[in-house]
Parts: C-alpha cells; sequence; structure tokens
C-alpha cells in the first residue's frame, strides 16, 4: 500500500513538472530514497530529463556507489543526446551494480551510447556483456539480435580464439623406435624427435578483418591473421630428446589480404579472397606464400545449404629456389535439424601437395561429419566431429630406398567438445573438447596415434 501511495505521488509530481520553473526547484530534500527513484523514473517517462538528471544527482549526492543513480542519470544524459556523459554514466552503473538485472539494463544503455558514438566495436562488447546477466530467455534472444545488427554495421571485425591442449603426441611421431617398411626386409631405428613426445601445446589464433567497400549485394573487405603456437615438452619428453639438445616444436604464420563475398540472391552466396604470409616454424622462417580461394553456398531448401570450395597456394622456399604448391577442393552439404535446431554438416574433401624433393608430393582424399546437438544438457553443450582420410605419396623414398606402390596414411580422428553457455563471461563460454587421432601407415614412423584434451573459449553469439 505504501509503495502504491509513493508512485501515486511521484506520477502528481511529475505531472506539475511543466509549470515548475526549474529542475532545481524539484523538493528532492523532502522525499524519501523511495520517492526520489520513482520520481526519476517518471521524469524519464515524462520526456524531462532535466528533472532525472537533477534527481540522480542528488542520488549521487546521498551516495556516490547508487547503481540506480548512476543509471538514471545515463538515461537523462541520452534522452539529451549527451553520449560521452551518458557512456561514462552507464560504465558507473554496471560498476556499482547489485545484481544481474542491474547490470544488465547498464550494460544495454552502455552499449547504446557506445552506438550513438559510432563506437561499434565497444557497443558490441557491452552487448556481451548484458548477455551474460540477461534475466530470461527472451532478453538474452533481443541481446543476441541487437549484437548481430551492431556487428553488421561495424566495419570491423575482431576474432580471437584461444587455447591450452595436453597432448600423448605433440611432434606426431612414431609410436615406436623402429621403422619398418612394408614389403621391404630392414628396419631403421629412428631417433627420439622422430617418437611421440607428449607434452602441452598453446594456441593463439587472431583475425581481424574491415569493410573498405559495400553495397546491397556485395562487401569487400581487408583482412590480417596471425597465428601462434608454444609447446612445452613434459619432463620424459624432454629427457628423451636432451642429447639432441635444444628443440622447438613451435609455430607461427602471419597473413594479409582481401576478401570480396557477393550475394546473388538470398539463397546464394559468391567469397572470393587471395591473401599473402609468412610461415615459421621451430623458431626459423619456413617459407613465404600466396594463396587464392573461392567458395560457394547455396539454401537449396528451408533447413538445407550445399557448398563447395575451392583454394590454391604457391610456396617460396626460405634459403632455397624450391617453389611448392598446394591445392584443395571440399563440398558440403549443412543441414538444419527439425525439434532442437541442432545442425548437421557433412562434407566430402581433396587436397594435394606438389614438391620437387622427390617422393614427397602427395594427394589426399577424405570425409567429415560434425554434428551440433543445439540443446544444452545438463550443464553443457555438444558438439561432435568425425573424419577419416587417406593419404597416397606415390613416389615415397627413405634414402634409397623406395617405397614398394608408394606410401600410404589411413587416418581417422574423432572428437567431442562441451561447452558450458551458462558460465560464460563477455558472451565466451568456456570449451572442453576430448579428441582422439590415429594414423595407419605401410612406413611405421607415420603409424601414429594422439589422444588430447583441448581447454578453449568459444563465442555464443
Amino acid at each position: 500500500m505504501l509503495r502504491r501511495i509513493t508512485r501515486t505521488l511521484a506520477v502528481a509530481a511529475v505531472a506539475m513538472l511543466p509549470v515548475v520553473a526549474g529542475a532545481e526547484q524539484v523538493p528532492a530534500q523532502s522525499l524519501t530514497l523511495e520517492q526520489m527513484r520513482v520520481l526519476g523514473y517518471q521524469a524519464i517517462g515524462a520526456r524531462r530529463p532535466d528533472v532525472a538528471l537533477y534527481i540522480a544527482t542528488r542520488l549521487l549526492d546521498r551516495d556516490p556507489r547508487d547503481a540506480y543513480g548512476h543509471y538514471l542519470k545515463a538515461r537523462a544524459h541520452l534522452d539529451m543526446g549527451q553520449m560521452n556523459a551518458a557512456n561514462a554514466a552507464g560504465r558507473s552503473a554496471f560498476r556499482h551494480a547489485a545484481s544481474p538485472t542491474q547490470r544488465f539494463e547498464s550494460a544495454r544503455i552502455t552499449a547504446l551510447s557506445a552506438f550513438n558514438l559510432d563506437q561499434f566495436s565497444t557497443a558490441q562488447w557491452w552487448l556481451r556483456r548484458a548477455g551474460d546477466t540477461a534475466p530470461n530467455g527472451t532478453d538474452r534472444a533481443r541481446t543476441q539480435r541487437d549484437h548481430a545488427a551492431v556487428q553488421a554495421r561495424n566495419p570491423l571485425r575482431v576474432a580471437l580464439q584461444f587455447s591450452v591442449v595436453p597432448s600423448s603426441n605433440v611432434n606426431n611421431g612414431a609410436g615406436s623406435r623402429f621403422n619398418i617398411i612394408d614389403g621391404i626386409p630392414v628396419v631403421g631405428v629412428l631417433s627420439p624427435d622422430a617418437q611421440a613426445l607428449a607434452g602441452v601445446v598453446a594456441e593463439a589464433d587472431l583475425r581481424a578483418s574491415y569493410r573498405v567497400r559495400q553495397s546491397a549485394k556485395s562487401e569487400t573487405r581487408l583482412t590480417a591473421g596471425f597465428n601462434i603456437r608454444d609447446v612445452t615438452l613434459d619432463s620424459a619428453a624432454k629427457a628423451a630428446i636432451a642429447a639432441l639438445g635444444p628443440m622447438d616444436f613451435g609455430a607461427q604464420r602471419v597473413e594479409l589480404g582481401a576478401t570480396h563475398i557477393y550475394r546473388a540472391s538470398p539463397r546464394d552466396q559468391l567469397v572470393l579472397g587471395g591473401l599473402v604470409g609468412r610461415q615459421w616454424y621451430g623458431g626459423r622462417q619456413n617459407y613465404d606464400f600466396a594463396r587464392l580461394s573461392a567458395g560457394m553456398l547455396r539454401a537449396v531448401a528451408e533447413r538445407t545449404a550445399v557448398g563447395a570450395d575451392a583454394m590454391i597456394e604457391h610456396r617460396n622456399i626460405t634459403n632455397s629456389t624450391r617453389t611448392e604448391h598446394a591445392f584443395a577442393l571440399r563440398a558440403s552439404v549443412t543441414q538444419r535439424l527439425r525439434g532442437d535446431g541442432g545442425l548437421l554438416v557433412g562434407a566430402l574433401f581433396y587436397s594435394g601437395h606438389r614438391t620437387t624433393l622427390i617422393g614427397r608430393s602427395s594427394n589426399t582424399v577424405g570425409a567429415s561429419l560434425s554434428w551440433d546437438l543445439g540443446q544444452v544438457i545438463g550443464p553443457a553443450q555438444v558438439s561432435m566431429n568425425l573424419r577419416a582420410s587417406r593419404s597416397l605419396y606415390p613416389d615415397y623414398t627413405i634414402g634409397v630406398i623406395a617405397v614398394p606402390g608408394g606410401r600410404r596414411d589411413d587416418i581417422l580422428s574423432a572428437a567431442i567438445s562441451l561447452s558450458f553457455p551458462q558460465v560464460s563471461y563477455a558472451g565466451f563460454a568456456p570449451m572442453v573438447t576430448i579428441s582422439g587421432t590415429r594414423s595407419q601407415s605401410n612406413v611405421s614412423r607415420f603409424t601414429t596415434s594422439e589422444r588430447a584434451i583441448t581447454l578453449g573459449l568459444r563465442s555464443q553469439f
């Protein structure tokens, strides 16, 4: 009853605001804290941001950590078109928020002020913060739609992935110290670094693009990428290769390029790309490369799309006149499942590598199947992946020994990923991937196995 009377008095006070000479004449000192808050809320509804700002100031005079006072101040500045001040007040409201709802509302108003300042990346960040604390599924879905709309306006896109992978085989080494070739009555002995070494792989991948041109049907982006892979061996692996001296299994890669996207219709999309870059391995420059790629995606039904991709890459090997070429083809079908909204993707692929090194050119064919369940099971969102391939090296040799029929590697891998959307930060949820890979070869050096657990982050929108 008291709350209803208070609200009635506040509404009546706001109704009298047009005849008040100035906001400073609002008798804030005679109102309770609850009455001041209601009056501030009603002032916003009555389109009197000057009064709301005055009340917010009085609230903050009483308590500089009053989250509602900061929020009311942000809303008043927003309605007055003072976006920098609104943004600063919204940040303060978020910092002092005492509940998820307060954090949600203050994050959204901070995002809105940043958007009005054309600070699209900042707006996206704050919408991610809002998504973390959305009080219900409806508000979370609305925030995700708003994030997508801001992202479409933002010419800059940045994606960062980071993972830590404890692995039983960080160097793709053999499972045995002996090198046996089918059909050859000779047994070789592998060096310690050619055998499986256990350790931890840490990898970071940064991708950025900037839109330089856009029309109703197309857009052109400049792209950049940087990848770094660092390997730390466990104590047993370090002891195994100690006699060989320090060894580096890490790698780095940098890329610069451009991408053009053309949408012939709402059902068809064509992507053309080109880039140049440099690859390092083991602390030394490995090769420079240039790549051309093309891809298409076509929706053939409400829930079904087909795609095709092609790539060719030219490599200049460092400190050598030798060049190499790599190329790949891929065809895929994507099916959105009914009911739970899961996603099923099947693909066939072919890749090749051509080099002047005798016996090192290869061809690979394979298939993959991935399934995103589209629903949360317990605390986790689940996805799975299967991949099988065969690689052929027609003229493979080891020293002066030619492998009968060439080298043949059959590779099978499987992975299951668990992400935890309820434990997210700024729209990123922790993810755990458990994977296993097995390669069977007629040259035992390449009969390998790996078991790994990948710890990383996954964007929820």
